[in-house]
């Protein structure tokens, strides 16, 4: 009998340490995911600054970008984007107006405004910008839109420039 308990204890120890090692969450594995996504804070001026660095490493070199805090300019480029609760925003844009050359990093106040914040940046790639081959190119096919939580990147660049897979991992 004694040999019965010791036994049924173990077995309970096992079944404990397997439960913890799985991680215990109830939750399924997306939606687990999306909260651990949200609940991450990631500082936008960090993961711009790490996205500046990064371009050292490409084909063009050195990145020239000036950082754009007026809000009327940054609604002619991205209309409707005031209308959201934004608690970061990191946009810079190219010297010269027209290059191909931009770069959007926001935080949703609201979980609910990312996708609206998204519309606003698919249109900003929609209506491109500048004149030439070199920019309706890099508009057409070297522009894009990432999500992770509430957190919205829009970043546009010429051929040669690195765009991260998932610019919001540059902050780790």
């Amino acid at each position: 009998m004694k040999t019965k308990r010791i036994l049924a204890l173990l077995l309970s120890l096992v079944m404990v340490f397997a439960l913890a090692a799985c991680g215990g969450s109830s939750a399924p594995a997306s939606e687990g995911a999306a909260s651990e996504e949200a609940a991450e804070e990631l500082d936008l001026q960090a993961i711009y600054e790490a996205f500046i660095d990064l371009q050292a490493d490409s084909e063009q070199g050195e990145l020239m970008l000036f950082p754009e805090e007026d809000d009327e300019m940054i609604g002619e480029y991205y209309v409707g984007l005031s209308d959201f609760e934004l608690k970061q925003r990191v946009i810079a844009f190219a010297p010269v107006t027209g290059g191909p050359l931009e770069i959007a990093l926001v935080e949703a106040a609201n979980p609910d405004d990312v996708e609206g914040i998204k519309k606003c940046f698919e249109d900003r790639i929609a209506r491109g910008g500048g004149c030439g081959a070199e920019s309706e190119y890099a508009w057409e096919h070297r522009a894009g839109v990432q999500v992770k939580g509430n957190y919205v990147a829009m970043i546009v660049l010429p051929d040669g420039y690195i765009i991260p897979d998932d610019v919001f991992a540059l902050a780790k």
